[in-house]
């Protein structure tokens, strides 16, 4: 088997190692290695790809193609070409769903076929069920995908293997999401107005119901994205902040866009800046050049810094849900309830924070908006998540009477 490995000489530079396993010698039970250093990525994959083709596929097992696959994309997180949280995934993925497969794992990649992969997927879904089995078949898939690639295998054997979900709805949950009926949503805006003299409460639940931000965007939303003077107030949408709070890019390029505010949101929005922690500038030592000012958000921690959405849930969101007494039966969470007396009653929010990003495209929906109108306001990369989203919101009542009466006609 090769792998390949990143390595910083003492020198500074970066290279790409390749080790790979030697035939034993006659007479010696050593296991022999050989070693190749280049200087780009590139170069180590094609060395790794030459000296997989010229073995017999036969003699490596699922379980290396697995964690070679797994070491490639490590190497494009660290390369800032995949978000972190995209390795952890894959990594549970792979050491909880697929390696503990002892059947996948132990077969030789050249015996493994779609009837193979199949049982496994079946396995897998009696084990963790339908839904989350099929997030473990795209990885699966993507492993093979590489193992193509690399000389593994000669074809993706997962390609024509399918996790089978139930599609018919269970009574009472015809919709995807059940929507908050608008005198709910009424409570929440007026008791966000009343939950804190700052601002903030009114201010987050405006922008999230009436632009439609996901809550990453929301969390890494600079100020300098807030146009909030002249006639068109509206937010640049370019960049979120992920569960690690590091910053980066939408998350794809249909979620670059701009977001028309209301005047009442725009105003709302003005007042919290104006009393919004600032990040402190960082010291300047003696001597040195001043280093570059801080980023500021518009929705920051208590220290001007990003706010992690675990703080914003737990001691945000849950907090002003009671305050609006929008909650369920069920009692909150127990590390909430237990920080201090006045928490212990705390209840389950009725619904979380995503919600108002549909509660955005269904009011979009009731003014008219197109679907791929819809589609650009909402930041889908494409149509097809839009509609398969919100296409049961789209009504047509009078062309639907218009049917009823029309068929009865027919005959």
């Amino acid at each position: 088997m090769a792998h390949i490995r990143k390595r910083k000489l003492p020198s500074g530079k970066i290279r790409w190692q390749v080790t790979w396993d030697l035939p034993k010698a006659a007479g010696c039970n050593r296991a022999r290695h050989a070693t190749e250093m280049f200087t780009s990525e590139r170069e180590a994959k094609a060395k790794k790809a030459a000296v997989e083709i010229s073995r017999p596929t036969s003699s490596a097992l699922f379980r290396a193609m697995a964690e070679d696959y797994f070491d490639h994309m490590q190497l494009l997180v660290d390369a800032g070409e995949r978000e972190r949280s995209y390795i952890d995934m894959l990594r549970g993925h792979i050491n909880n769903h697929i390696l503990t497969d002892t059947e996948l794992a132990g077969t030789r990649c050249a015996s493994l076929g779609t009837p193979e992969c199949q049982l496994f997927l079946n396995r897998l879904i009696v084990r963790i069920g339908a839904k989350p089995a099929a997030k473990v078949r795209t990885t699966l898939s993507q492993i093979f995908k590489y193992g193509t690639q690399v000389g593994y295998v000669a074809a993706n054997p997962v390609r024509d293997a399918e996790v089978k979900r139930k599609r018919r709805p269970e009574a009472g949950h015809e919709a995807p999401f059940i929507l908050p009926t608008k005198a709910v949503l009424k409570a929440l805006i007026n008791g966000a107005a009343s939950f804190d003299a700052t601002g903030r409460a009114i201010a987050v639940v405006r922008v999230l119901m009436f632009c439609g931000l996901r809550m990453s965007e929301l969390r890494g939303l600079p100020r300098s994205s807030c146009h909030l003077v002249g006639d068109k107030p509206h937010l640049s949408i370019a960049q979120r902040a992920d569960r690690y709070n590091v910053i980066g890019s939408v998350k794809s390029t249909a979620g670059r866009r701009e977001v028309d505010l209301g005047p009442d949101t725009a105003q709302a929005l003005r007042l919290w800046l104006v009393r919004a922690p600032v990040a402190p500038a960082p010291k300047v030592r003696p001597g040195e050049p001043p280093p570059p000012p801080p980023p500021q958000y518009a929705f920051p921690n208590e220290d001007g810094g990003i706010w992690a959405y675990p703080s914003f849930r737990a001691w945000f969101w849950v907090l002003l849900m009671n305050h609006c007494g929008l909650t369920t039966d069920e009692m909150a969470d127990a590390h909430i309830r237990s920080c201090s007396r006045s928490h212990a009653a705390l209840r389950a929010p009725a619904f979380g924070p995503h919600m108002l990003r549909h509660v955005y495209a269904s009011l979009q929906i009731e003014q008219g908006v197109s679907p791929k109108r819809l589609q650009k306001l909402i930041g889908h990369a494409t149509l097809k998540m839009t509609l398969d989203t919100y296409g049961h919101l789209w009504p047509d009542e009078d062309a639907d009477r218009a049917r009823a009466r029309g068929v009865e006609r027919m005959i």
